[in-house]
């Protein structure tokens, strides 16, 4: 049993070495990581989902901002985020994560190439500051060197106890209080 823990946690060990530094957004509690694999969009995005996330999804531009100026400003050019094109004839967009598309953040012109421009990066300081395009083929070197894990955290299992615990201690002190009422009687 003891080896089967050990290379679970080597495992982890293992994949985590990829994604360099996790960073916690102060504003939604989710974790991020930036993977520099030089891997395509569908690569990178399997390799976030065996690190329990996805791609990152941006919700709103407070967070587009923090994702561009947290991973962005190291000279890399542009950054694979979860939207990709599901419907290629509707020009459809979604995020890899299944959560609703409530925000967009195109550069002038974006999205483009109608027909061969399926997966998104966010663009960075060499053109446009952290907006979005949308590019061909899910292997674009040398321009996307890097991918953004976004994983949001379990609801904490001591909490879920807690709160379990004090519902049972709730009901236990009820019929305990009920007996005694009734004994008194």
């Amino acid at each position: 049993m003891k080896i089967i823990y050990i290379l679970i946690i080597l495992a982890a060990l293992a994949a985590s070495s990829f994604a360099q530094t996790w960073y916690t957004n102060p504003a939604n509690g989710h974790r991020y990581a930036k993977i520099t694999d030089n891997a395509s969009w569908v690569d990178s995005e399997q390799f976030a989902i065996s690190l329990g996330g996805h791609l990152a999804t941006i919700n709103d531009a407070s967070e587009n901002e923090w994702v561009y100026s947290t991973f962005l400003p190291y000279n890399f050019d542009w950054m694979w985020i979860g939207l990709y094109e599901v419907d290629y004839n509707q020009r459809t967009w979604a995020w890899s994560s299944g959560e609703p598309l409530t925000y967009l953040n195109w550069a002038p012109g974006e999205p483009s190439g109608p027909g061969a421009e399926h997966w998104v990066a966010m663009e960075g300081p060499r053109y446009w500051d952290g907006q979005w395009a949308d590019l061909s083929t899910p292997w674009s070197p040398p321009i996307v060197h890097v991918g953004v894990v976004e994983v949001v955290p379990e609801p904490a299992t001591i909490g879920v106890l807690g709160l379990g615990l004090a519902f049972i201690a709730r009901r236990f002190s009820t019929r305990i209080l009920r007996l005694g009422v009734n004994r008194r009687r």
